[in-house]
């Protein structure tokens, strides 16, 4: 098994158990998993905790657990360095755009529609039969796969599989392309950003309030899930040939 192969299927355990863990509240709950997935793989169990231990340093539920779990506690206490081993997961490549890409997963790659701080995004279509539709599929960029990075893509993806409101694209899917690079697939909206869209259609007064009431909406949406969007501007409030607004990018 090639190195390149190896490391993208230990990161999509890593990645898989950490989901499981962070969908449940209770330490005991969380505890469990974790040893009921790693099983005797004691470097993976490690490997684990280190993630999410990185994801919210200031999280006091996780800060209790190590210091009441003897294991845990003495694991951290070896302090490993989970920078340095999400670095040692990263595959060098050129910072740019391959442009013989043609599929990531289950996905055909169709062209490069947008690029953010952490990844590019892709218009894609599932090749596998499951479902035929259009789709964004966001891929961390080449030459920023380090641990920092790694972990911010990641909390955007956990953020957006918690919400679920008609006002917020929807998270459909998430994985591991064949390079080791972590990628999570959206709803792809066919729109304009909302201030273009009033330009274009020569909305009223009344039109464009109905359109702030939808972002307003999502907003109050994700605040009541303890979520707050940091960049709200045009480019990230999208309205549909619907009318609807659908507010992106919560990393």
């Amino acid at each position: 098994m090639n190195r390149v192969l190896m490391k993208k299927q230990r990161w999509q355990q890593i990645i898989t158990i950490t989901d499981l863990v962070l969908a449940e509240t209770s330490e005991d709950t969380r505890l469990q998993i974790i040893q009921n997935q790693c099983g005797e793989d004691s470097e993976l169990q490690q490997e684990v905790i280190a993630f999410l231990k990185s994801i919210d340093e200031s999280d006091t539920l996780w800060n209790e657990l190590f210091e009441s779990n003897k294991v845990l506690s003495e694991y951290m206490a070896r302090d490993v360095n989970l920078k340095n081993w999400l670095a040692g997961l990263h595959i060098d490549q050129q910072d740019e755009i391959p442009v013989t890409l043609k599929k990531i997963g289950p996905y055909d790659i169709k062209k490069h529609i947008g690029s953010g701080g952490m990844g590019e995004v892709f218009l894609a279509g599932r090749t596998d039969g499951e479902f035929h539709q259009n789709v964004a599929l966001k891929l961390i960029r080449t030459g920023i796969g380090h641990g920092e990075q790694a972990r911010l893509f990641l909390r955007e993806r956990r953020i957006l599989s918690s919400l679920n409101h008609p006002n917020i694209a929807r998270l459909l899917d998430g994985g591991v392309a064949e390079d080791g690079r972590p990628y999570y697939v959206m709803e792809y909206v066919d729109g304009l950003p909302i201030t273009e869209y009033c330009r274009q259609h020569q909305c009223t007064l009344k039109e464009r309030l109905t359109l702030f009431i939808q972002v307003c909406r999502a907003v109050q949406y994700a605040h009541a899930n303890f979520i707050v969007h940091r960049d709200i501007k045009p480019d990230n409030l999208l309205v549909n040939r619907q009318g609807v607004v659908k507010v992106l990018d919560f990393g």
